[in-house]
């Protein structure tokens, strides 16, 4: 009988594992390089994400709690393992909110830059220690210790907790900067995705909050800024990209802003029938306007989007938070008298012209951004430096920009 539990086990994480791994097999993008390599950094993550709804169906937790657990896990580490050689990892509380520090080995004592870096993830997993292997090849590199904020994660914490600790963590480290020999005003913050998401909202909250030391830097990897328009070219273009398509962006915003079961009306948002027709027509589009876009990316396939529909009693159901600058960075009026920023953003990536829109926008403003938009890139590229060549690249690229400007 126990054989037989086994075997049904093992038929149905196949059966995922088998679906996942053909979904994502069919639509990663044919012009991106290192096909072979992709190929098999796919096959780790859908036997990841198979596993942990193998395990719901089973009755062994919710899929994004199994994902957690399995993601800080060797079968997740698999080639994302940590060189940790001279670099001391630790733990500490700031703000009330768990970290992990990397400090290389014999840094200097005082007056040093630092990093506060900020986990991806779509707000509803990963963790601080899902980012090691990269955290200390860049504490490594750049010789400089990294904080990584490991905040509450959605839908069991909705918005604005996740953006609350990392508020509170990064404030709590500029203020006891010196304790880790650290110069406050040598700080630059920084994430990927969420985190880059998280990293823009911080960064207009230590302005509007008149913080007496401001970051030196913002760094934004393939950040997520906005859920007003869920139909840019971008992800038009990558609807169905194997690393992010557009229904798992979709979940996510959803699930950070309104809870467990915000993803039940997620058709309408991936839609855009989200924005009532008045707010198609307001000011706020005009945040997220097409026209910021270069014209390469208006594609043959590109459909422009039309004002005159739009659900407005959806729309003030959700507008209150998703027009709220620290959920949705995009949708600030003002980006004047922030950090000089440095976006990094993907071809092949939905959040693309989120990150390209931002960039416009602060250059607008008066705010220093450099832009780096890498052709052939794709969502979570960073991840990756040991296996493709151009996850290296935005890696060094960045290295090179903060050894610049810390």
């Amino acid at each position: 009988m126990a054989g037989l539990g086994v075997s049904f086990f093992l038929l149905i994480l196949s059966s995922i594992f088998g679906l996942y791994l053909f979904y994502g097999l069919a639509n990663i993008n044919p012009n991106i390089e290192q096909q072979d390599t992709l190929v098999w950094v796919f096959a780790k993550r859908s036997y990841v994400r198979g596993l942990a709804l193998a395990g719901e169906f089973l009755g062994a937790g919710h899929r994004l709690n199994n994902s957690r657990y399995l993601s800080d896990s060797w079968l997740f580490s698999l080639g994302l393992t940590a060189d940790d050689q001279g670099v001391k990892i630790s733990s500490d509380i700031l703000g009330g909110v768990p970290v992990r520090i990397y400090e290389p080995t014999g840094h200097r004592s005082s007056g040093s830059p630092a990093l506060i870096w900020i986990h991806g993830g779509g707000w509803v997993s990963k963790s601080a220690r899902s980012d090691d292997s990269l955290m200390t090849e860049l504490s490594r590199r750049l010789e400089i210790p990294i904080v990584s904020i490991d905040y509450r994660l959605a839908p069991e914490h909705i918005y604005p907790a996740a953006f609350d600790d990392c508020f509170d963590a990064s404030l709590a480290f500029v203020q006891s900067a010196e304790k880790y020999g650290v110069d406050p005003r040598r700080i630059a913050i920084s994430g990927a995705s969420a985190g880059g998401n998280l990293a823009a909202a911080v960064s207009l909250k230590f302005r509007d909050t008149q913080q007496p030391v401001s970051f030196r830097r913002q760094v934004l990897i393939v950040p997520c800024l906005q859920m007003f328009d869920l139909n840019t070219p971008s992800y038009q273009a990558n609807n169905h990209d194997a690393f992010l398509p557009k229904y798992w962006m979709t979940y996510f915003w959803l699930w950070y802003g309104f809870g467990a079961k915000g993803h039940e009306r997620a058709s309408e948002f991936m839609s855009n029938t989200h924005t009532s027709p008045a707010a198609k027509q307001s000011e706020l589009a005009s945040y997220v306007k097409h026209a910021y876009l270069p014209a390469k990316y208006m594609y043959t396939s590109y459909t422009p989007n039309q004002s005159n529909f739009g659900n407005g009693t959806l729309w003030n159901e959700v507008k209150g938070v998703m027009t709220d600058a620290y959920f949705a960075p995009l949708m600030a009026k003002d980006l004047s008298r922030l950090p000089p920023a440095y976006i990094a953003t993907a071809q092949y990536d939905v959040l693309r012209d989120d990150g390209i829109m931002f960039h416009k926008r602060l250059e607008g403003s008066g705010t220093s951004s450099k832009l780096m938009n890498y052709e052939g890139g794709f969502h979570a590229m960073i991840d990756f430096f040991k296996e493709v060549a151009l996850s290296e690249k935005v890696v060094s690229d960045l290295v090179e920009y903060l050894q610049q400007n810390l």
